[in-house]
């Protein structure tokens, strides 16, 4: 146990990301689809963010992007600062909820919780991601994005209701009313969680 061979390694070089390598790039399929496993919650963000940015600059659309929408239950007054600084939060310190959550059509997706195990639908569960569906009535704020990963045609959605995925894997036997077969909605997700103040800010 432990011990690795010359096959394995040879192996292993097979899975090398750069000019000259055996793998050119990610944008090249098959690699363009399949799943990363990153050591990092920050790094894998960044990189669902640049591919959501990608598949939107090839699709000619504009990326649209949901921002949380985040209460503050504190005796400190909240300002936009505060909810700016909440945004950027890594997601393991937010219940794996992140502050800003980028959508294309078409891009793959993955369940992060446990939504009808029954039926298919639960936590490690591969999808593709077809639209969202959001309350088209809300009012812009006076919270600013500023983003640099995020260009400046981006949609930011405040008020979302629920995201339409197509699981083929669903053990769904017949058609949800309105929607094609395998098309399942997937609710807005509400969680609590504690962030000292302090630390938000350095101090």
């Amino acid at each position: 146990m432990g011990d690795t061979t010359d096959a394995d390694f040879d192996y292993l070089c097979t899975r090398i990301i750069g000019p000259g390598q055996a793998v050119q790039s990610l944008k090249e399929k098959p690699w363009c689809d399949v799943p990363i496993l990153v050591f990092r919650n920050q790094l894998r963000t960044e990189i669902n963010n640049r591919a959501a940015v990608d598949k939107a600059k090839e699709g000619g659309i504009p990326l649209v992007v949901v921002v949380a929408h985040d209460k503050i239950r504190s005796k400190i007054s909240a300002d936009n600062a505060i909810y700016e600084r909440l945004l950027y939060i890594p997601d393991n310190k937010t219940e794996l909820l992140p502050g800003l959550l980028p959508f294309v059509p078409n891009m793959p997706v993955l369940l992060t919780d446990n939504i009808a195990c029954e039926l298919g639908l639960s936590n490690g569960t591969q999808g593709i991601f077809r639209e969202l569906i959001y309350d088209d009535q809300e009012e812009p704020d006076g919270l600013k994005i500023k983003s640099e990963v995020f260009p400046s045609n981006t949609i930011y959605i405040r008020k979302p209701i629920y995201a339409l995925v197509e699981i083929n894997t669903s053990q769904l036997e017949t058609s949800l009313d309105g929607l094609r077969p395998k098309l399942i909605p997937i609710p807005l997700i509400k969680k609590q969680f504690a962030v000292s103040i302090k630390q938000l800010f350095g101090r």
